[in-house]
């Protein structure tokens, strides 16, 4: 166990202490071993990166829970899952392609992706291939004059994802082909970042929340409702179609041309007035295209500590508990990244409900968020703010944790924390972080301004959702490091000591703003 902290006058309000004459200041301990246990368990093998939607990710929203459930924090839901805020993701499953050469596998995944159909189609096995023809129509619908035949894969070219989806339209209700293919014009880039850009760019067009999605899926179920999301692509057909979507590699390879000589054959053919011919290649390969559209959940780990006599408004205590999963044999276990800042979470909850079994009440409700989704664009807590649990108009103060782990400082120099303090009661908060700071000794407290080397920290976690709303936030960190988004940030290079003064200053902060509220205003 760590040193107790002992919190005086200075700290807290009169409601730390007895009301009797012979009063006693209240005992709280933040716990060291705790801490590094969190950690650990955070940065585990078993929790593979904690990315969603790996198991990984589940396993740790769990852990979390479980936690909040051991403290004794009321939960959001009257349900068996009281402490998670579900966050819909459409997840599509494209279905798997494999494209064969010669007589044997070539190319697969993202050289030529079955992206979405109609109904759910399956085309052939690995033991059997399917065998079809492939004809190529270039950019023009004219290429397809007088064409019938379901038994063949049309290839074509389009501008953009709306060009195609304008292709596929004209050419399934002017041909009998059943299997369409296509790439973007022009288009170099890895067919991951057509999805992300072409389509989520769309996507986010009609969406309020985030310009920033989950990979392979869409944030946020009014959009999901709306969209579909890929098959909003796809003709209102009455027969059945799957389209691929396919890039310069696979044409090249398939057709022994590159897609710009054929681009160039294409327009010289139609300044002589003529048509292009097409070109015929027999392909084989198997796919199976899935119209089955999977909703899957991403979390918000959420539980709370109700006020008195000022319940409804609240103060809340985050930190994002996902980070960037594993990648190949590579696990990235982010536990500065920010284990760290969900273990602060953690104990903080124990140590508030500490407090509150032992007499201390406090008049604001604090609120304890491990946020999902924040490496993929602060979409845990975007979400969150398009549909909170506690009102926003009603939220006193934000206070997110963000790498808090990593105070590199020699042996026998006190640690530090940098504190960004935004929008909103600036004065009175920094300066309670300057006395809680003068009364510790093991930690130096350091006012971040907005400059270059803190943009990073000020746009890029989950506070600033909120501060764009207007509701004052802090954030703590402890700087960057070379280990930052690397396999090689593990829990052995956390400085724990460092971390649980961290801690106990975020405690005395919260513990203030919840119970004086006079001083501490809402925005």
């Amino acid at each position: 166990m760590c040193k107790p902290l002992i919190f005086l006058l200075l700290f807290l309000s009169v409601n730390l202490f007895s009301a009797a004459a012979d009063y006693k200041p209240v005992i709280i301990e933040a716990s060291k071993e705790r801490i590094i246990n969190d950690v650990f368990t955070l940065a585990s093998d078993s929790m593979r990166g904690r990315k969603f939607p790996d198991e990984g990710r589940e396993m740790a929203a769990g852990y979390i829970a479980e936690q909040f459930g051991l403290a004794g924090l009321k939960g959001i839901n009257n349900n068996d899952e009281p402490y998670f805020q579900k966050i819909p993701v459409s997840k599509i499953n494209r279905g798997e392609t494999f494209v064969y050469h010669d007589g044997s596998p070539y190319l697969s995944g993202l050289s030529m992706h079955s992206f979405a159909a109609t109904t759910s189609l399956n085309l052939g096995s690995h033991d059997s291939p399917a065998e079809m023809p492939v004809k190529f129509v270039g950019y023009s619908s004219g290429d397809m004059v007088g064409y019938t035949g379901k038994d063949t894969l049309v290839f074509f070219l389009a501008e953009d994802m709306l060009d195609a989806t304008r292709r596929l339209e004209d050419l399934a209700e002017n041909t009998g082909a059943k299997f369409f293919g296509f790439a973007i014009r022009g288009e170099r880039k890895k067919l991951t970042d057509i999805f992300t850009s072409e389509v989520q760019e769309i996507i986010s067009a009609e969406s309020s929340i985030s310009s920033h999605q989950y990979p392979d899926g869409v944030f946020g179920m009014s959009v999901i409702e709306e969209r579909d999301w890929l098959y909003n692509y796809l003709p209102v057909m009455d027969n059945d179609i799957g389209v691929f979507l396919f890039d310069e590699s696979f044409f090249t390879i398939f057709f022994e041309e590159s897609l710009k000589d054929r681009h160039n054959e294409a327009l010289l053919a139609e300044r002589e007035g003529v048509l292009p011919e097409p070109i015929y290649k027999d392909l084989r390969f198997t796919t199976s295209f899935q119209l089955m559209e999977v909703v899957k959940y991403d979390d918000n780990v959420i539980g709370y500590i109700e006020g008195t006599d000022l319940k409804e408004e609240v103060v809340i205590i985050c930190g994002h508990y996902d980070h960037l999963g594993k990648r190949g044999d590579d696990i990235y276990y982010g536990a500065d990244d920010n284990a760290s800042g969900t273990a602060a979470v953690m104990e903080l909850a124990r140590m508030f409900a500490q407090a509150k079994s032992n007499g201390v009440d406090f008049r604001r409700s604090v609120v304890f968020i491990a946020f999902g989704a924040e490496e993929s664009g602060l979409n845990g807590s975007s979400y969150y703010v398009a549909n909170p649990v506690f009102p926003l108009d009603k939220t006193a103060l934000v206070i997110n944790m963000d790498m808090i782990g990593r105070s590199d400082h020699p042996v026998g120099e006190a640690g530090y924390a940098n504190v960004h303090v935004m929008s909103g009661l600036r004065r009175p908060l920094w300066r309670t972080f300057r006395r809680i700071d003068k009364s510790m000794d093991n930690i130096v407290l350091e006012r971040a301004g907005l400059s270059f080397g803190t943009l990073m920290y000020y746009f890029g976690s989950d506070h600033y959702p909120f501060v764009k709303n207007g509701i004052p936030a802090v954030v703590i960190n402890t700087g960057m490091h070379p280990d930052y988004h690397k396999p090689t940030d593990t829990p052995d290079k956390i400085n724990y000591d460092n971390l649980t003064n961290i801690i106990k200053v975020v405690f005395a902060i919260a513990a203030k703003v919840a119970d004086e509220p006079e001083r501490f205003p809402l925005n």
